[in-house]
């Protein structure tokens, strides 16, 4: 898999070279697809050389015309047009120009007429541009008149082409260092494969007992500690339910409320009260006898004893039927916390038994996740590698058929 890295840039680099001798095409994306035509001597000396600078999108086609209202629906493609139009309007592209001893412009008589190169770029920066068209994919790049066509088509096309050159060298230069920083990633991946590899068979033999395609993964141990796990949730859950039921109900009773409303719907104290009601009702039949009367005073006191009666048969009853419930609540938070301790036991039994499995289990499942992700991450990268070249945009330079008026749109 190391040779495949080294391989993968031996690739890119030789692309990059065939590519930079095929009419400048390169790895930046760059393409002169037609020298200067038209005429070639000076028959009008107030016409401008211009040409058009075409940037495209990574999925280019070759081979395709330029058209000036073509228009591309790509996100950057504006971006790109104001960053490549002001890259052939910098002064380090016309120092280059006018320092290169191998290009045609230090032949023409406009270079010859300047005193100093510095003279001639600042003539340049002056009268050369380039200007992106709005809705479209070119930029525009033109000079003002001078006294020759011929050099004026010359001029353009060295400091167009010294720019596309500019730019193959970049586009080379950051394609390397994406490479290597690739390779390095996919070696990365290829030493961690290996490891995480070498770690799961490990695993495998430890976990040789286990049948994982039926279990998928998980053991019978596993599955039983699983359940006792389940059960001790439930089990303390219905301890803490019903530890919280027995404190309600001790608090009730401290304040008196506990068990109130049963008390009052006794049989017995149901009677007595209708009783109470039926002598209540005699007494106040008797008004006309007076209060002293001997017959309401005894019906008064008999009234009042049986309502003592109904007190004290009362405060029995809340005191019976609140042990009752106390007593209840009480044996129900008894069971269910034996029930908990039993399934608390019963988990704690199974750990010794399954630690070395669950362990086991739990790195190669962890294993295999990572290793999985490894695998992707280093299909990923490779994929990179094999589609460097394709994910740049670059740009083709049209030029005009024959010179257009200074001004001309």
């Amino acid at each position: 898999m190391r040779r495949s890295g080294v391989a993968a840039i031996y690739v890119v680099l030789w692309l990059l070279l065939v590519l930079g001798l095929m009419a400048l095409s390169f790895w930046a994306g760059t393409t002169v697809e037609h020298w200067p035509a038209g005429p070639m001597e000076d028959d009008n000396s107030k016409l401008a050389v211009y040409g058009y600078v075409q940037v495209e999108t990574p999925a280019r086609n070759s081979g395709s015309n330029v058209n000036c209202d073509a228009y591309v629906s790509y996100p950057n493609l504006e971006i790109e047009q104001r960053t490549q139009a002001g890259l052939l309007g910098t002064r380090a592209l016309m120092d280059s120009v006018i320092s290169s001893p191998n290009l045609e412009i230090r032949k023409t008589n406009w270079f010859k007429s300047f005193k100093h190169p510095t003279k001639a770029r600042h003539w340049l920066e002056k009268h050369f541009h380039a200007s992106p068209i709005a809705d479209s994919k070119l930029i525009r790049v033109w000079l003002d008149p001078i006294d020759s066509q011929k050099e004026a088509r010359t001029i353009v096309m060295d400091i167009v082409s010294t720019h596309l050159e500019q730019q193959r060298q970049l586009g080379i230069s950051r394609a390397l260092d994406r490479a290597q920083a690739l390779t390095s990633l996919k070696t990365k991946y290829e030493i961690r494969i290996r490891e995480l590899s070498d770690r799961q068979n490990n695993l495998l033999l430890r976990l040789a007992a286990i049948d994982l395609k039926q279990t998928e993964g998980t053991s019978a141990i596993a599955l039983e500690f699983k359940d006792a796990l389940a059960h001790r949730g439930t089990a303390d859950a219905a301890a803490t339910a019903a530890r919280a039921e027995y404190e309600r109900l001790a608090a009730q009773m401290q304040n008196g409320d506990m068990g109130a409303a049963e008390a009052e719907n006794d049989a017995q104290i149901v009677r007595l009260k209708e009783r109470i009601s039926a002598l209540d009702q005699e007494i106040r039949s008797m008004t006309n006898a007076g209060a002293n009367a001997p017959e309401v005073r005894a019906k008064q006191l008999k009234r009042d004893e049986i309502d003592e009666q109904m007190r004290n048969l009362r405060q029995e009853k809340l005191i019976v039927l609140r042990q009752s419930q106390l007593q209840r609540a009480q044996a129900a938070m008894q069971t269910t916390d034996a029930i908990a301790k039993a399934a608390t036991k019963r988990v704690d039994d199974l750990k010794p038994i399954l630690a070395d499995t669950a362990i086991a289990m739990a790195d190669y499942l962890a294993t295999q996740d990572d290793l999985k992700q490894v695998r992707q991450s280093w299909k990923d990268v490779r994929d990179q590698l094999d589609t460097l070249g394709a994910q740049s945009a670059f740009m083709t330079v049209d030029w005009a058929q024959r010179p257009a008026p200074q001004g001309d749109d």
